[in-house]
């Protein structure tokens, strides 16, 4: 990465969150810019809520956080949680999910760098994105293989 760990993790965000209701369908709107990130890295983005607790359906037994969907995705690359960073290791991200998020009791998002330049969709890695293993019916994770949480952002 050329990089060292006080680069990697002196990455910052400025955010805000808040809810809408258009005809008649709340939903969470958020505004991210991100800086400190590593140059042209591949990012994807993930949602936690506590009190009520989240959960990906995809894989519910081992992965509580949910990808943080674009606003507009079909503008969204390379897929509709995730995002390059610029060469000056910046990026915003404008992102909309359907409910109120802001009534949990703490909302934080996951900045999720892809070390191997691949989003997963649902999942922010390759072993999550096999789904449930047949025999035990639970996800295994390949964080820090492909993958690494580089910070979190508490919005509530």
């Amino acid at each position: 990465m050329n990089l060292t760990w006080g680069q990697f993790s002196s990455a910052t965000a400025k955010s805000y969150a808040w809810t809408d209701t258009v005809k008649g369908i709340t939903h969470t709107d958020f505004l991210i810019g991100l800086s400190g990130l590593v140059p042209n890295g591949v990012y994807s983005l993930f949602y936690r809520t506590f009190n009520p607790d989240s959960n990906n359906a995809f894989c519910p037994d081992a992965e509580p956080t949910v990808a943080l969907t674009a606003a507009f995705p079909q503008f969204q690359k390379p897929d509709s949680s995730s995002f390059i960073a610029s060469s000056s290791g910046k990026a915003p991200f404008v992102g909309r999910v359907a409910g109120n998020l802001l009534a949990a009791a703490q909302l934080q998002v996951s900045v999720i760098y892809h070390f191997n330049g691949q989003t997963y969709g649902p999942v922010a890695n390759y072993a999550e994105s096999l789904g449930p293993d047949p025999s035990t019916g639970s996800c295994h994770s390949s964080y820090g293989i492909d993958a690494m949480r580089q910070f979190i952002i508490i919005m509530k």
